[in-house]
């Protein structure tokens, strides 16, 4: 089994949806029901994108090595992004929930 760009990129958007979620439950749970409500935007933008991940169909494409270099580069940073929000949301339950 091959990991794609593809891949990379929904299992970066999983991993900020999840963070997202704990991060909205864990400020509910503490009070800041108005930052929890804010806090959902984030949700909705990972669910956007994991949706597009999954509509684009450039990445069946035959590009340069330049652009899946670089794609694969974004791929990663989204999946550091889902990781650092993840690390956020269960500090933040941890300390306040």
């Amino acid at each position: 089994m091959k990991i794609g760009t593809r891949e990379v990129y929904a299992i970066g958007c999983v991993l900020g949806l999840v963070g997202s979620l704990v991060l909205v439950v864990s400020q509910v749970l503490a009070g800041a029901v108005a930052y929890g409500v804010l806090t959902l935007g984030a949700t909705v933008t990972f669910l956007i994108v994991l949706g597009n991940v999954y509509r684009r169909e450039d990445f069946d494409r035959d590009h340069s090595r330049v652009y899946r270099a670089l794609n694969l580069g974004g791929a990663l940073f989204v999946v550091a992004l889902g990781l650092l929000l993840l690390g956020v949301g269960i500090a933040f339950f941890g300390a306040f929930a």
